[in-house]
């Protein structure tokens, strides 16, 4: 079975290159934004000015990865949206945050998760 992707998102890295451009990590975990996936109630102001939508078209690598995990979350049931997350967390010992985003409502952080 396919794992969950991470990217490396350097607003959020606990662990940054040299030259503090990037993260050393990859650290964060989405789904793709918009009515069609993680947002059925975001309406067209929303869509607009989504900031996680506008990041998906200017990164298509970051796109790609989001609907990857879109496909495997989409239809799964709790159990195993579970056993995906935790694989993708225990899998890298760095990865101590977990960051997701919710619909348009912002980030959200578990803080202290331990692998």
């Amino acid at each position: 079975m396919s794992k969950l992707l991470r990217s490396k998102d350097r607003k959020v890295a606990n662990l940054v290159t040299p030259n503090g451009k990037q993260a050393s990590i990859a650290n964060t975990f989405g789904l793709p934004a918009g009515k069609a996936y993680s947002c059925p109630g975001a309406t067209t102001v929303c869509e607009s000015v989504c900031y996680a939508g506008k990041l998906e078209k200017v990164f298509p690598t970051v796109k790609k990865n989001l609907l990857h995990n879109w496909s495997l979350l989409k239809d799964a049931d709790g159990e195993a949206m579970v056993r995906l997350l935790n694989e993708m967390i225990t899998e890298n010992p760095f990865m101590l945050r977990l960051v997701y985003e919710e619909k348009c409502r912002g980030i959200k952080t578990l803080n202290g998760i331990a692998p």
